[in-house]
């Protein structure tokens, strides 16, 4: 019969085998290399067939980056990401990636908790930032800059719901924001920053477009003026952001004034009608425009070129369609291209993009993002162009 002599004995007993098992274990960590997470460093790949000896220029760094709001992240959408889509992890990963490639400019798109922490951490490295975001919705758009080689010289904001082109299809709570920046040494340099992030449903091709023209007409507008205010600068707009949509969509071709075929003007007439409602778009939006207006109307904008269709030329396995590269954002739910540089067309007569940063290869995505490279599942592009004094 065990006695209670006997009970203590054995508890002491399991009590040493498991202090026993536990220094086994730390002495195992011990000669495990740390598996620890941090930015990739990517290399910057010049752009071909551009050529300069002008000495009279500056050269000047924009950034796009979805870093991806922390309110949206459910681990259902991201399996793979486990310990990576912990909020002090992926905030300490976005402010090391941009702070090691430090450019002039930034656009980021899905900003929250910008007063309670992005604020400050952009300020410590040394950005003015601004901030702005649909009262509805929990993230928005920021534009950050290095006030050493900028000086801000006018800022607005626009709400794609409440603008007066033509009714909305869905009301969507996105928004942009432009700035007007001048070089502080070369007087006579101008920058006119557009940052969006456009709706996100894939089947909504016409309210997508319907977003970029009115993006491109404000930029637009934006432009004239300036250069009626400054007509000392040189303005060279710039239209960036998320725009969700892939280089094969209605929003893509039109704001590269690609003629659109016959299955893009199909999805537009197909998708110009409120969000779940199938009756015909004439019944639905009795007060919205054609596709074939919209495309007008972004017509009479300023021509802009995309800076990463030079993709192609670069790197033929890591390009897609229209020579952008083959993807910006890979997620467990979608792997494409979002993400672009837009540049003024006429622009590039007086400045030029000398480099690009390089897409990784897959093997540092798979399976999907955020990863221990990665704090978004968007990556972010940017691109190094040469200014004219």
């Amino acid at each position: 019969m065990e006695t209670k002599n006997d009970f203590h004995k054995l508890r002491l007993e399991k009590k040493a085998m498991r202090a026993a098992k536990k220094l086994r274990d730390m002495k195992c960590e011990q000669k495990q290399p740390q598996q620890t997470s941090g930015p990739l460093k990517r290399s910057f790949r010049a752009v071909p067939h551009k050529t300069d000896e002008a000495k009279d220029s500056c050269t000047i760094s924009v950034m796009t980056y979805n870093i991806l709001a922390q309110n949206l992240v459910k681990r259902e959408i991201f399996p793979h990401s486990g310990d990576m889509l912990k909020w002090k992890t992926r905030r300490r990963m976005i402010t090391e990636d941009i702070a090691q490639y430090k450019p002039e400019i930034m656009c980021l798109q899905e900003v929250d908790y910008y007063e309670e922490y992005y604020q400050e951490a952009f300020d410590n490295i040394g950005y003015k930032t601004e901030f702005f975001k649909h009262p509805k919705k929990q993230h928005g758009c920021m534009i950050g800059y290095n006030p050493n080689v900028f000086e801000k010289k006018q800022y607005l904001t626009i709400e794609y719901d409440e603008d007066r082109l033509c009714p909305p299809t869905q009301q969507t709570g996105n928004i942009a924001q432009f700035i007007a920046l001048e070089h502080v040494k070369h007087k006579n340099v101008g920058l006119i920053v557009g940052n969006t992030h456009l709706y996100w449903r894939p089947e909504s091709f016409y309210e997508k477009l319907r977003q970029a023209t009115i993006y491109a007409q404000w930029l637009s507008c934006f432009t004239l003026d300036l250069r009626e205010t400054f007509p000392d600068i040189e303005w060279t707009p710039l239209l960036i952001g998320d725009f969700n949509t892939s280089p094969e969509d209605p929003a893509y071709s039109a704001l590269t004034r690609k003629p659109l075929t016959d299955v893009q003007w199909k999805a537009l007439e197909d998708s110009r009608r409120k969000f779940g409602d199938e009756s015909e778009p004439s019944e639905s939006l009795v007060n919205c425009v054609s596709p074939q207006e919209l495309v007008e109307d972004i017509n009479n904008t300023l021509p802009f070129h995309s800076i990463y269709n030079c993709y192609g030329e670069i790197d033929n396995v890591l390009s897609g369609s229209c020579g952008e590269p083959k993807f910006t954002n890979y997620s467990a739910v979608y792997i494409g291209t979002l993400d672009y540089l837009f540049i003024e067309n006429n622009a590039l007569d007086k400045c030029f993009v000398t480099e690009v940063l390089e897409i990784p290869s897959e093997d540092m995505l798979k399976p999907a993002l955020p990863n221990k490279n990665f704090g978004s599942d968007h990556l972010c592009l940017i691109a190094k162009i040469k200014m004219y004094s």
